[in-house]
């Protein structure tokens, strides 16, 4: 059992020593202040997002990764790291000057959309289902 337990535990040590932590804090390039809420991703396809006070923490295999950052409203940032160790490392990103958009409206002309009804008559209803039958007394 004292065995199993040894090799469980050297297993789980190397699978994390695999592994490093990258954080850091995402800012606005101009007024410094942090970014609550931007996307943070890796190339391996894992990710996170900013907490409250602009701050991410994700872990990642050693290697070569692509991170890439997004924030609505401001241009993706993508920055290149070979990690060996764990890092810390800010973003800062710049607002994106959206293009104008024009909206167009006009009043709708009144439809006439024909509708199929058909009328039935008590004589031809004879016919009733099985819940038609029952009536409910509430007395």
């Amino acid at each position: 059992m004292r065995d199993l337990i040894l090799i469980v535990a050297f297993l789980i040590n190397a699978h994390l020593s695999a592994q490093v932590v990258v954080k850091g804090y995402i800012y606005d390039d101009v007024s410094s202040e942090t970014l609550i809420g931007a996307n943070i991703i890796a190339s391996n396809g894992s990710g996170t997002v900013s907490d409250l006070e602009g701050y991410f923490e994700l872990v990642l295999p050693k290697g070569e990764v692509v991170l890439r950052v997004s924030y609505v409203g401001y241009k993706e940032e993508k920055k290149t790291l070979k990690l060996n160790q764990n890092t810390t490392i800010n973003f800062y990103l710049s607002t994106q000057i959206l293009d104008e958009v024009q909206v167009v409206s006009d009043i709708a002309r009144s439809r006439e959309t024909p509708v199929a009804f058909s009328n039935i008559s008590p004589k031809k209803n004879r016919r009733r289902t099985s819940w038609a039958r029952h009536s409910y007394d509430p007395k």
